[in-house]
């Protein structure tokens, strides 16, 4: 949580330090978003006459069931992979099945949809580790029930295989990307640690004169 906040900070400092630029015109701004403004605004006005708003919880319910079946502490390969498929399905049948009837209610709707993006991402990112040999570690337990003489339940998670970095898939980073509709998942190598002289006192000065981004 810590690493977020400051993070988020530290690159809003960044662009106001480093993007300096006046803002586009108008026209030009009009020309990138007016799609997906419009987009936007024909799916408010879809939700609006659907009289559907009842069902929103349900499915935010369903999301969140899915999340800790699939997602949790424990992972079992075979309910991995249909959740990710399930994931798949809601999302593209989502926007046709809920409503609003308020403000509120819209803002809802928006955040459910949100909702069940990430999931379907994080599921499906889940669902490779898992299929490319990816073992247990430090905050969850897999369970591969998939395979002919794999281990039990009680000895996946007494005795779990781990992660012990010598396959591809536990070096590397998986990039999702996620852009109209469809779904890329990339392995990229882990960057290295850059070498720097970080002493306090030097990141202080730097700080209070506001010239770390330029060092």
């Amino acid at each position: 949580m810590n690493s977020g906040q400051v993070g988020s900070y530290r690159a809003a400092q960044y662009i106001r330090k480093k993007y300096n630029d006046s803002p586009i015109g108008d026209k030009e701004f009009f020309n990138e978003t007016g799609k997906l403004t419009d987009d936007t605004l024909s799916l408010a006005l879809k939700w609006k006459n659907s009289g559907k708003s009842s069902f929103n919880k349900k499915y935010l319910a369903e999301i969140q069931k899915r999340m800790s079946e699939s997602g949790g502490l424990i992972r079992n390969r075979q309910i991995v992979e249909d959740s990710s498929k399930q994931a798949a399905k809601l999302l593209n049948g989502l926007p046709d099945e809920i409503g609003a009837d308020s403000v509120t209610e819209m803002a809802d709707a928006f955040s459910l949809i949100d909702n069940c993006i990430s999931h379907f991402i994080y599921l499906s990112a889940i669902r490779v580790y898992i299929e490319k040999g990816g073992r247990s570690r430090g905050s969850y337990i897999i369970m591969d029930g998939s395979k002919q003489g794999s281990p039990t339940a009680h000895e996946s998670i007494w005795k779990p295989e781990l992660c012990i970095y010598d396959r591809e898939i536990e070096k590397k980073i998986l990039e999702v990307t996620f852009r109209s509709g469809s779904l890329k998942i990339n392995l990229a190598d882990v960057r290295e640690i850059p070498k720097q002289d970080l002493w306090f006192e030097r990141v202080w000065k730097e700080y209070i004169e506001d010239i770390y981004f330029d060092c």
